[in-house]
């Protein structure tokens, strides 16, 4: 709360700031924008009545309340909003409410004899709310999974936060994330303490977006690099070292037929790092890029063009005109389709077939909501008979996958395969292949003319 509440609006649409209805997707669709309507009487009592039935439950000291992409515009729009805040005396719409929320749940939650623990977003924009809550810093847990200043640096807590907290760092605990991202040695480099005011580390599986029997390779045998670090710790997990052998003896013999993960838990474990992977031959000399923002430089727009199935371009949140370019090059001065003259660089390949896929075998959820592939290709004038060079549109995206129709393809050499996003989309893409199979010609015999078709990936 007071995110991520569609379940509750889709029951209680008297509690958002909008009218309803609401519904509750089949699957994750990005980062929803609806929120509780703080500014309504209803909306805090609805919240007493949840965490005093939680707490019921639950006998432990902390119940963790949440907050994290709360996105405000429902809130700046709302004229219960706009009068709470002018009552309170609060400048803004976003972390001012905000702020006000969690002074409000931290209140009931202390009337209950518990504490809350909450995600690290807000903390980000702390700094410029008008009025903090008092006693904040004593009573509030902070979860940190982005650990952005002033919480910390993206990998470890600053030890100057004032808060307490739990190291949850998305770039080594979030095992929903891919292995290229994530892998057995990078779990090694997590930082669970450092200082007093850090209470331990937390690793999260969130499966919306993992089909059920990935789960467990995808966990393993990450979890047992993160539980050696929380439970043994280690000086300083940035600085250089050797990896530690008996850790990862241990981790392969519980990781094997024979081990426990197998025989008592029924899990097998995944790789502990990643596979070396090579350019497609067909993309040889070609060149690549994107003005999409890739997750990290192991989910390079180059990943898209390999030959792993596992590697992917991984994009953040894409934004209408985005694209990627796949540019080929001239591989040597007798390769058929060349391009001559002034563009003597490129190169053209006649190809049989093309293909866009989109959101990978871990994230199949990832896909390119709307967008559209065209190629720069080198077509015949039928008045002149020249070929002459133009952008073709091949296909749109339907179900995160593009596939350019044949005929299309056979009308000339394609020089440069573009890759646009049509509409914004707050939900990440995966990008696990650009597939090209080409025409690849073999010398005629005397007299004769032939090509033969085979099939490169």
């Amino acid at each position: 709360m007071p995110s991520h509440v569609l379940a509750v609006l889709s029951v209680y649409p008297e509690l958002a700031c909008r009218s309803g209805p609401f519904q509750v997707p089949v699957s994750r669709e990005g980062i929803y924008k609806e929120l509780l309507c703080v500014g309504k009487a209803s909306t805090l009592q609805f919240a007493a009545d949840v965490l005093t039935d939680v707490a019921a439950l639950f006998p432990g000291r902390y119940i963790h309340v949440g907050g994290d992409e709360a996105v405000f515009d429902a809130w700046q729009e709302s004229e219960h909003v706009r009068a709470f805040a002018g009552h309170a005396g609060l400048r803004n719409l976003g972390p001012d409410i905000l702020e006000a929320w969690f002074c409000a749940v931290g209140k009931i939650l202390k009337e209950l004899g518990k504490q809350p623990i909450m995600w690290d977003d807000h903390f980000e924009n702390r700094p410029w709310c008008t009025r903090l809550c008092p006693n904040a810093e004593e009573d509030w847990i902070v979860q940190a999974w982005k650990m952005q200043p002033p919480v910390g640096d993206g990998m470890a807590a600053d030890p100057t936060f004032p808060f307490r907290s739990i190291s949850s760092s998305m770039k080594v605990a979030y095992l929903d994330y891919p292995l290229a991202s994530i892998d057995f040695n990078r779990t090694l480099e997590m930082l669970p303490s450092t200082g007093p005011r850090m209470l331990g580390g937390c690793a999260t599986m969130w499966t919306e977006d993992t089909v059920p029997n990935a789960v467990g390779a995808k966990v393993y045998p990450r979890y047992l690099g993160i539980a050696e670090r929380l439970w043994g710790g280690i000086v300083d997990a940035r600085h250089p070292r050797a990896l530690d052998e008996d850790l990862l003896t241990a981790a392969k013999a519980h990781c094997s037929p024979q081990g426990l993960l197998s025989t008592d838990l029924g899990f097998a474990c995944g790789r502990f790092e990643p596979m070396e992977s090579i350019r497609s031959p067909v993309f040889k000399n070609a060149t690549i890029s994107s003005s999409m923002e890739a997750f990290s430089p192991a989910f390079s727009e180059d990943r898209a063009i390999d030959t792993s199935d596992e590697s992917y371009f991984w994009a953040v949140a894409p934004k209408a005109g985005d694209y990627m370019d796949v540019t080929f090059r001239a591989e040597d001065s007798q390769h058929h389709g060349l391009v001559k003259g002034n563009d003597a660089s490129f190169s053209a390949k006649w190809l049989r077939r093309l293909t866009i896929k989109t959101g990978s075998k871990d994230r199949p959820g990832d896909q390119l909501l709307k967008g559209m592939t065209k190629v720069m290709q080198w077509s015949q004038d039928p008045a002149t008979g020249k070929r002459e060079r133009s952008w073709v549109a091949l296909c749109s995206f339907d179900r995160g996958i593009c596939d350019a129709p044949h005929n299309v393809l056979a009308n000339g050499p394609i020089s440069s395969i573009r890759i646009l996003v049509l509409q914004d989309q707050e939900k990440w893409m995966t990008m696990p292949a650009v597939l090209a199979a080409r025409l690849q010609w073999k010398e005629p015999r005397a007299g004769r003319g032939s090509c033969k078709v085979a099939r490169s990936m």
